[in-house]
């Protein structure tokens, strides 16, 4: 009898939360249409760096998301509301973790909204059985200029909290080139992170755009760089042969956001069990052409991890 009841329960909470709220129709970033609440209360993320650190910079807080456990703890490397936010944050609650969805604990927070990923596409039928789920491109698609911000303020009615983070960190931009001994005009810039192998970061994240709009352009390693749709990849693999003949004007290094040291110096060795002897041959570290970035820190679509990128390229040009 409880099994049927809580069956029963989960075919009426979609209507239910449907007619209680006003919906408005949205396209979402794949190009489904979907009805949501006109202003979402209840949301949960499928992703907290993609989605829920962005959300919450706009002053929306997520009540859910994958990838937390019962006890609160983050289980995919580190917990980036925390690093981005402090421990008095506010967090929300886990769904489920290691690729399974909970869906009693799902139903029970009783979502007006989820926000999903590429990489929840097979879970569509069953998130869209709780609530509606719009679907925001992370990995691939045009990510400039903070598009998935921007698109998750229109959704939820941010446009002005938007407009003045990206004020904040215009101001931000321009304070960096003052600070630096030399303009950074024209200049390329190379940033890979540093997982089980070297991956050459695209957009989407916190370290493409403020390089950028410091004026400086892509190091092109190949052609090879983006989806069949033209849009660019977030990390492209390259061999450790390919990568230690590259000489970018300035070579970004970023440590996996799961690693238990982040330093400079963790880093820096971390690269050189792949590429062994990099910092002797190569010509970026030769020179001190190297910056070197926290990947929790900076791997999300967020101001807070392009204003960390502007800090350590001002704390990289005081040793010029």
């Amino acid at each position: 009898m409880r099994i049927l009841s809580f069956f029963i329960f989960m075919l009426a909470l979609p209507l239910t939360i449907l007619c209680n709220t006003e919906a408005r129709e949205v396209v979402d970033t794949m190009g489904r249409t979907v009805d949501i609440p006109d202003k979402p209360d209840r949301v949960v993320v499928m992703s907290e760096p993609a989605i829920g650190v962005p959300m919450i910079e706009l002053g929306v807080n997520p009540v859910g998301s994958f990838g937390r456990a019962d006890d609160g703890t983050y289980q995919v490397g580190a917990d980036f509301i925390d690093i981005l936010f402090g421990p008095d944050q506010k967090k929300p609650q886990g769904i489920g973790n290691n690729r399974q969805v909970d869906l009693e604990k799902l139903y029970a927070m009783k979502p007006d909204l989820i926000i999903g990923t590429e990489f929840d596409v097979d879970k569509l039928k069953q998130l869209s059985s709780v609530a509606p789920v719009y679907m925001q491109h992370y990995t691939t698609g045009h990510l400039d200029n903070f598009a998935i911000e921007e698109n998750l303020a229109k959704l939820f009615g941010k446009e002005n909290a938007f407009q003045a983070l990206k004020t904040d960190y215009q101001q931000d931009v321009e304070e960096t080139k003052k600070q630096l001994p030399e303009s950074l005009e024209n200049k390329t810039y190379l940033p890979v992170i540093i997982m089980d192998q070297i991956n050459i970061v695209g957009e989407g994240i916190g370290v493409s755009q403020p390089l950028n709009d410091l004026g400086m352009k892509p190091f092109e390693v190949s052609k090879d760089k983006t989806h069949s749709d033209g849009s660019p990849k977030i990390v492209l693999p390259i061999s450790a042969e390919a990568f230690g003949s590259l000489d970018p004007d300035i070579l970004v290094v970023i440590i996996n956001w799961g690693a238990p040291d982040k330093s400079a110096e963790a880093t820096r060795e971390a690269l050189n069990k792949l590429v062994p002897g990099w910092e002797n041959y190569m010509k970026p570290a030769r020179e001190g052409r190297v910056i070197y970035l926290d990947g929790s820190k900076v791997f999300t679509p967020s101001f807070k991890s392009a204003h960390y990128t502007l800090s350590e390229v001002r704390n990289w040009a005081k040793t010029k």
